[in-house]
C-alpha cells in the first residue's frame, strides 16, 4: 500500500495539516514543529485498523490538539492510500468527538472507503466484525504499511 495524502484536524501541534506524499517524502523542520505528530497520527490510524481491542478515552485524549484553544474535543485523521499492485485507490477516516462535560465518547466513526467499521453516536450505533475488515487490511497490506512507508524526519534546521 501506498500512502498518496494524510489530513490531520486538531491532533497535538497539528491544527489542521494536509500532506501529499511522494515515492520519497521527507518532513523537515524546526524541533517540536510537528514530524513526530504526523508519524502518531499514521500510527493511531493504523492502531485502530489492526487493534483487536478498542482505544480508551484516555488513550485519544493524548492525541487530541494541544495548542491554543483547547476546547476543541473533535479529533479528525483521513487517508487517501493506492494498492501499488492494482492500483485501486481507498480512504481511510477517522473521526471521534469526546464529550466535554461527561467523561465517555459523543460520537465515533471509521470508515475505510465505503464500509463503516465504526459507528457510534451517544452511545447507540454499530461495530463491523473483524472479519468484513480483514479482507480489506489483506488488501491493502495495511499492517505494514505504515513501516513500509518511505518517510524521513529531519529535525535540523538551516537558516
Amino acid at each position: 500500500m501506498k500512502i498518496k495524502a494524510l489530513h490531520v484536524e486538531n491532533c497535538l501541534s497539528l491544527r489542521d495539516v494536509r500532506i501529499p506524499f511522494r515515492p520519497l517524502t521527507v518532513l523537515v523542520g524546526s524541533n517540536a514543529s510537528g514530524k513526530s505528530n504526523v508519524l502518531g497520527a499514521l500510527y493511531l490510524l493504523r492502531g485502530l485498523m489492526i487493534s483487536e481491542n478498542r482505544l480508551t478515552k484516555s488513550d485519544l485524549s493524548e492525541h487530541f490538539w494541544a495548542g491554543d484553544n483547547v476546547n476543541t474535543d473533535c479529533l479528525r485523521l483521513h487517508m487517501e492510500s493506492e494498492d501499488e499492485s492494482s492500483g485501486k485507490s481507498s480512504a481511510i477516516q477517522y473521526k471521534i468527538a469526546l464529550q466535554t462535560k461527561d467523561p465517555h465518547f459523543s460520537s465515533e466513526d471509521l470508515r475505510i472507503g465505503d464500509s463503516a467499521i465504526i459507528s457510534l453516536k451517544e452511545g447507540v450505533g454499530e461495530i463491523s466484525d473483524s472479519a468484513s475488515l480483514q479482507g480489506w487490511i489483506d488488501d491493502f497490506g495495511i499492517g505494514s504499511a505504515i513501516f513500509d512507508s518511505q518517510l524521513i524526519l529531519d529535525s535540523s534546521s538551516e537558516n
